[in-house]
């Protein structure tokens, strides 16, 4: 409870010392207690695994205090035939599936709080809570890579498990911090990011400033300063050395036709548990295991069939569709860039930032619908 505290403690300095947004606590209830939940979802795992615990709550809470709102009928009826789809992977898992029951059925529970998140009633600035709870992963990364100065293998993985879902948190924080004008707060996040090793968190988080800076989303001389920070903190930081060299170069510290042969067959082959005889790409069959199909439209293919793959890729074509260069359609593009090369962003532990990505572009597109009736009565 007391780290849990600290947490919304420090999360408070960030939002409103760092003015990342005006604070009007009525109103900002709903966005402050989903952001808090979405970050402390990820937080919960092996021994922080009561965490789940207040980040229920809080999403509990957020729901009583500023209620639910459906604005986009379609695609709500969209997300509800994935979540039960997911849950029918669940049974699947059992029945005709991968025996991976107890992560399918996780899958199918974060499956619904996603659901409940879409449907919650909130601002953009849930964004900036997002990146205050990223803040306080940030420091617990720096933190840890000088704690293992001397091993430079070490991946840092913050408040997450896992040192690529640690990655994918700071890069949405990046993205935030640079849409609102804060630049000069983004070095810290991005020596964290390359404390984590995250090749991939790490390029496509290059591949989007690159797109923000083509369609001029903030100015181009804080570009300099961030490759500055770059070339810097590749320089002279001195844990993680070998992951960092990797991450500009792009191969790991190993054999190149031993690293290529690795990362296809991790990546490429069809995943490792998929029970035979089944019916593929028909039936969901819940999680497969860590290994092969490290692409999230593929897993989402196991997770809810071909009918779940079908409602996943039209609700991203969706949100993507409407209102480009929002913080949202940022972050969905984050994510399909993310996914390409792995699955984590569809894992229950990150799965509620498309979610709750998905609810605000879903708000958008209403607003776009509203605005278009509202031209056309002449009003």
């Amino acid at each position: 409870m007391i780290s849990t505290l600290a947490i919304e403690a420090h999360s408070i300095f960030w939002v409103t010392a760092l003015r990342l947004t005006r604070v009007s606590w009525r109103a900002e209830a709903p966005s402050a207690l989903v952001g808090a939940s979405v970050v402390l979802f990820m937080a919960a795992h092996d021994a922080q695994i009561w965490l789940a615990t207040p980040a229920f709550l809080m999403l509990i809470g957020a729901v009583m205090v500023g209620g639910l709102a459906v604005r986009n009928r379609r695609m709500f009826a969209g997300a509800a035939l994935l979540v039960g789809l997911f849950t029918a992977g669940g049974i699947g898992a059992d029945i005709w599936g991968t025996d991976h029951l107890s992560m399918s059925i996780l899958i199918a529970m974060m499956g619904w709080m996603g659901l409940l998140v879409y449907c919650t009633k909130l601002t953009d600035r849930v964004w900036a809570w997002v990146t205050a709870g990223a803040g306080v992963h940030m420091v617990v990364i720096l933190y840890q890579d000088w704690l293992n100065l001397a091993d430079r293998t070490y991946r840092a993985t913050g408040l997450v498990a896992n040192a690529n879902i640690a990655a994918g948190l700071l890069d949405v924080a990046i993205i935030y911090l640079l849409l609102k004008g804060k630049w000069w707060l983004t070095p810290p996040f991005i020596i964290a990011l390359l404390a984590t090793g995250s090749r991939l968190g790490f390029w496509v988080m290059v591949g989007i400033i690159a797109i923000m800076v083509m369609r001029k989303a903030f100015r181009w001389w804080g570009v300099l300063v961030l490759g500055a920070a770059l070339v810097i903190t590749a320089l002279v930081l001195p844990g993680g050395v070998a992951h960092q060299r990797a991450l500009f170069y792009g191969v790991a510290p190993r054999d190149y036709r031993e690293y290529m042969t690795y990362e296809i067959d991790l990546r490429f082959r069809e995943a490792e548990t998929v029970r035979e005889p089944t019916m593929p790409g028909i039936l969901p069959t819940g999680y497969t295991g860590d290994r092969g199909a490290h692409n999230a439209f593929w897993r989402i293919w196991y997770y809810g069939g071909i009918l779940g793959l079908a409602a996943y890729s039209a609700l991203y074509l969706r949100g993507m569709w409407v209102q480009r260069g929002t913080m949202a359609w940022w972050v969905l593009a984050l994510f399909l860039g993310l996914g390409t090369l792995d699955f984590y962003v569809v894992m229950p532990s990150t799965v509620l930032l498309w979610w709750l990505a998905l609810s605000l572009q879903s708000r958008q597109q209403s607003q776009l619908h509203i605005h278009r009736k509202c031209d056309t009565d002449g009003t």
